[in-house]
């Protein structure tokens, strides 16, 4: 049931709950951990698109095609970008401490509340777009040319920015709000909480599940047609990359259901109040993609150029030559 429209208060500022004149201490401390976590997660995330961004700089030294062209790397970028704007919400965390509230409407809560939603939107899509490329990749042998490939992920792009837009678009200062720890969508429009956000959300994690299902039953059914000893190396790899493309969505979910499942829940109990503690911790998970996805790009790297280079190799007939320009630098 929607809450009562928000009012401004002689300060200016929306009166309870859509402000918060004082944190309490168990919120203060929630929240530095929250913004730790988010500070770590952007200086991972900034320092590994740094790293990518200087090797497609720098890439006649170490591949021998640009890494560009690797579909599974620009897919992780972008998910890193995602991760990034999400954890810049959350440092917004740090700016609460520093004044010992949460208020709006305000630069910063209308900043938080963007960037959030933004950030946990994108990475939802882009989530789905790996499994999607992955499961076309593996089952039906086959990839996106460059072109539409781009196309695809400037599409995600958009439809993440339309979903975060129109509500401040219809609303303007009411929408973005204190919400809980933070700010968010307010909890008069629940209807734009469903269509511009859960509806997606778990959409996303649905359609990933039952997408890697299918793959899985796809490989095992493969593996055991062909017997070990006859699998080439390049399939193998591929394989390989596909599982651990795997870990993508799964730390994904893992990390964002606690909130959305404590948000939806919350929606749908209209006296049940969870707790601060509640939001800290499920903020504290969801803050903690951009470095865990980061950690998972370092772990993964090897194995993901290592199939790109087996595409390559089969496309080229085998080429020596190529192959041996392919073979120099894979770190």
């Amino acid at each position: 049931m929607p809450s009562a429209p928000a009012i401004r208060g002689a300060d200016g500022y929306f009166e309870a709950p859509y402000s918060l004149d004082l944190l309490p201490p168990s919120l203060h401390t929630g929240l530095v951990l929250v913004g730790l976590l988010a500070v770590l997660s952007m200086l991972s995330t900034v320092s590994l698109l740094g790293f990518i961004a200087h090797r497609f700089i720098t890439w006649k030294k170490h591949y021998g095609v640009g890494p560009w062209r690797n579909q599974n790397v620009l897919l992780i970028c972008n998910l890193l970008l995602a991760d990034l704007q999400q954890s810049m919400g959350f440092v917004i965390s740090f700016y609460w401490v520093h004044q010992g509230r949460i208020v709006a409407p305000t630069r910063a809560c209308f900043a938080q509340g963007w960037l959030i939603n933004m950030g946990d939107v994108a990475s939802g899509l882009f989530v789905f777009a790996i499994a999607l490329y992955t499961f076309c990749s593996v089952v039906q042998g086959r990839r996106l040319p460059y072109s539409g490939f781009l196309c695809a992920i400037a599409a995600v792009w958009l439809l993440a920015l339309t979903l975060t837009a129109i509500g401040p678009i219809h609303h303007r200062d009411q929408f973005f709000v204190r919400t809980g720890a933070w700010c968010w969508i307010s909890s008069q429009y629940d209807t734009e909480r469903l269509t511009l956000h859960y509806v997606w959300i778990f959409a996303v994690e649905l359609g990933t599940a039952v997408t890697y299902a299918i793959l899985f039953v796809h490989l095992k059914r493969c593996t055991h047609r062909v017997p070990m000893g006859f699998q080439s190396t390049t399939q193998k790899r591929i394989d390989r990359a596909t599982k651990l493309m795997v870990a993508y969505p799964i730390v994904y979910c893992a990390l964002t259901l606690p909130l959305a499942t404590g948000r939806m829940y919350s929606m749908t109990h209209a006296n049940v109040v969870l707790p601060m503690y509640y939001y800290c911790l499920a903020g504290a998970f969801m803050t903690s993609g951009g470095w865990i996805d980061a950690l998972m790009y370092a772990w993964t790297r090897r194995v993901l150029l290592q199939e790109s280079e087996g595409k390559s190799r089969s496309h080229a007939g085998g080429s020596t030559a190529q192959s041996g320009l392919m073979m120099q630098g894979r770190t």
